[in-house]
């Protein structure tokens, strides 16, 4: 299989499923349009010649990090002991978020349209503190960014929070950045779902609540970030996957189709060849982390089709109206107000 001509992958992109983001596409609500909706990935470093971030505005996206390039370097972030390779995680939720519609290649973002800016501030080996985390925040705000993916915001900036993968229930032990985070105003955290044994019957339940994802009276709203469940029950369990009419893997880890896959990684694909024993340059990974980005994209929709600026207040409202209850009738410590539905933005009125 070729790196650079890789297969379809859409279809096993089950939280695009999950969250009905294919009603919106379908109906041309993209993220885009006369005034696109800005949004800021705040992450690690990025693999900027990937075919599905390559569109990211280059003139506002910046790296916060001390002796480092936005560009996600592999000679730092390289770590064979712990199997991350060229495993890029910016790139992978930058895409999850506003991922290119590259047709019948790789994956698809959840709003392709939208304009997508790229905030450094993790070091390439995973590491970081708060100043660059602070500085990105008010750089965001202060270039008018709608919608910041996994900080806080002011002004008219809405920050989208994963909300951690300790499984704790954040009103009896909370971890200390994200307590920062939750109690402060403008601040959407974001728990994780997923499916069980996906690859082996498609129809499963994909909004289970992920073990793992922290909860509690924090929690706004959760969105696809991936199961646990069969990694941890039956981790040797086996699925083919018909990826597209041409490529077929066989033999595939079942727990790994739990996962949500996205773009990851360089042209030498040396994370996937690892992992997989194929090369690609999109990858399956779990966590909130990925689920946060799914938020920040039906954000992305909601502003982009109301087609002005739009505050914090006024987002969390109509992301109100573009969620499906789950669990406990009403907002809960696990799912928040609901599982965001991207297709509900086709209904919205303003």
């Amino acid at each position: 299989m070729s790196v650079v001509n890789e297969p379809d992958f859409r279809r096993l992109q089950w939280g695009r499923t999950a969250i009905k983001a294919d009603r919106a596409f379908n109906a041309g609500v993209k993220g885009g349009g006369k005034r696109p909706a800005r949004v800021a990935i705040v992450d690690g470093g990025f693999w900027l010649d990937h075919p599905s971030i390559k569109h990211y505005n280059k003139k506002l996206s910046f790296n916060f990090v001390a002796g480092e390039k936005l560009n996600f370097n592999t000679e730092i972030g390289n770590d064979p002991t712990t199997g991350s390779f060229d495993f890029s995680h910016g790139t992978h939720t930058a895409s999850i978020m506003g991922g290119a519609d590259l047709g019948r290649s790789g994956t698809l973002g959840v709003a392709p349209k939208a304009e997508l800016i790229l905030l450094k501030v993790l070091s390439d080996s995973g590491h970081g503190d708060d100043w660059p985390v602070i500085s990105a925040i008010k750089y965001a705000a202060d270039n008018n960014v709608d919608i910041l993916s996994l900080s806080l915001g002011d002004k008219k900036t809405t920050l989208i929070a994963a909300a951690g993968n300790s499984a704790t229930n954040m009103d009896k032990d909370k971890p200390y950045f994200f307590w920062l985070l939750a109690d402060l105003p403008h601040v959407i955290p974001v728990s994780a779902t997923g499916p069980t044994f996906w690859g082996r019957n498609h129809k499963t339940d994909l909004d289970e609540f992920a073990y793992y994802s922290n909860s509690g009276s924090q929690i706004d709203f959760a969105a696809p970030g991936g199961s646990l469940k069969v990694a941890n029950t039956k981790p040797d369990a086996t699925c083919t996957v018909r990826v597209d009419a041409s490529f077929t893997i066989k033999d595939f880890p079942c727990r790994r189709l739990d996962y949500v896959i996205s773009a990851c990684c360089s042209e030498k694909a040396l994370f996937t060849k690892a992992q997989y024993g194929y090369k690609s340059r999109y990858a399956w990974v779990s966590g909130t982390s990925m689920a946060a980005p799914h938020v920040a994209g039906v954000a992305a929709l909601i502003v982009a089709k109301r087609g002005k600026p739009t505050s914090p207040a006024q987002l969390l409202k109509y992301l109100k109206q573009c969620s499906d209850d789950l669990g406990t009738k009403g907002k809960d410590d696990l799912f928040g107000f609901g599982r965001i539905n991207a297709g509900k933005v086709v209904d919205l009125k303003f």
